[in-house]
C-alpha cells in the first residue's frame, strides 16, 4: 500500500465532495447487525488516465483509514467480462485525516457500464453498477486578447463558454495557474479553483458557464498582497465533466436526504455513490509552459 500526504486529483464535482467530507455524519448504524459492509464513494471518469474510488468498512470502524483493510477491488467491464485489479493507497489530508483510496490507470469508456466490486477474503461484497455518459464536443471559448488586472486590458471582465451537447453537468470548475511568489514554496507554480457548476444556466443544447475571472484574480491577488507578494498569472483552463443520468436526481437532493442509506446509494450490500462522468480540461488563455 502507498502512502500519499496529497488529496484526490481535483474535478471539483460538488455532490461527490460533499459525499467524502460527510461520510462519517450519517444516521446510519454501521455497528447494527445488517447486510452493509462497505462505504464506496467517488466515480469513473472516461476523461481521466487514473480512477480513484474511495472505499471504508462500515463494520470495524466509521473513521476514515485507521484500520488496514484486507479487501481485493476490481472493476468489471460488463460488455467483454474483462475484470482488473485496483491498487490501495493510504492518503493523508489536512489534520492527520487518512482515507483508503483504491486506484487504477485502466481507462474506462464512454458509455459502457462497468461493475466495482470490494470483496474480502471471508467472502463479503459490496458492489456498484456505473454506466459512464456519452462523449460531448470540447467547449470552445471565445478568443481572449487579455486578461490581466493592469488597466490597459479592456477585455469583459465576464467569459462566457458554452458547454453544447449535454443534459448533465457535473462539474465547471475555473482553474488559475500563477508563479507562486513564496520563494520558499515546493513549487513554482500554485493553482487557484472556483467552481461555477451552481451558476451554469441551461441553454437549448447544453449549459452556459459565464465565469467572472477578474473577481477570481483580485482574489487570487488580495491573498498574496497581504503576505507582501505579488503573483504572476501564467494561464487559465476550465475544467468541465458531464454526469451519467443518475446525476440529476442525486444532485437535487438536500445533504440531509442525501446521506441516508437507502435514498442516495447506488451501492448494493453497502451505502454511498458512485458516478459515472466524462471530463474535459479546455484551454482558456495564457502561457502553459510556465505552470503546467
Amino acid at each position: 500500500m502507498r502512502l500519499h500526504a496529497v488529496i484526490l486529483p481535483a474535478t471539483a464535482l460538488a455532490l461527490l465532495a460533499l459525499l467524502g467530507m460527510s461520510a462519517c455524519e450519517t444516521t446510519f448504524d454501521a455497528f447494527e447487525e445488517n447486510d452493509r459492509y462497505f462505504s464506496i464513494t467517488g466515480y469513473l471518469d472516461a476523461g481521466a488516465d487514473t480512477q480513484f474510488i474511495r472505499i471504508e468498512p462500515l463494520r470495524d470502524s466509521l473513521l476514515l483509514g485507521t484500520i488496514p483493510i484486507e479487501v481485493e477491488v476490481t472493476l468489471e467491464h460488463l460488455a467483454t467480462g474483462v475484470k482488473k485489479i485496483w491498487n490501495d493507497s493510504l492518503f493523508r489530508f489536512a489534520d492527520e485525516v487518512y482515507a483508503h483510496n483504491f486506484w487504477s490507470a485502466e481507462p474506462v469508456q464512454p458509455r459502457e457500464t462497468y461493475r466495482l466490486e470490494v470483496r474480502q477474503p471471508d467472502g463479503i461484497t459490496s458492489t456498484a453498477l456505473v454506466t459512464l455518459p456519452d462523449t460531448f464536443p470540447a467547449p470552445i471559448p471565445p478568443q481572449v486578447l487579455c486578461m490581466s488586472l493592469h488597466p490597459y486590458c479592456l477585455e469583459s471582465w465576464v467569459l462566457s463558454v458554452d458547454v453544447k451537447g449535454i443534459e448533465n453537468l457535473a462539474a465547471a470548475t475555473a482553474v488559475y495557474h500563477y508563479l507562486d511568489p513564496d520563494p520558499l514554496a515546493a513549487s513554482k507554480c500554485g493553482v487557484y479553483k472556483v467552481p461555477y457548476w451552481r451558476e451554469a444556466m441551461p441553454t437549448q443544447d447544453g449549459f452556459r458557464i459565464r465565469i467572472e475571472w477578474r473577481r477570481d484574480l483580485e482574489a487570487i491577488a488580495d491573498f498574496w498582497t497581504v503576505h507582501g507578494r505579488v503573483p504572476f498569472f501564467a494561464n487559465f483552463d476550465l475544467f468541465v465533466a458531464v454526469g451519467n443520468d443518475e446525476w440529476p436526481a442525486i444532485a437535487q437532493l438536500d445533504q440531509e436526504t442525501l446521506f441516508l442509506p437507502d435514498v442516495a446509494t447506488n451501492v448494493e450490500h453497502g451505502v454511498g455513490f458512485v458516478g459515472g462522468v466524462l471530463s474535459k480540461n479546455v484551454y482558456v488563455y495564457g502561457t502553459k509552459l510556465l505552470c503546467e
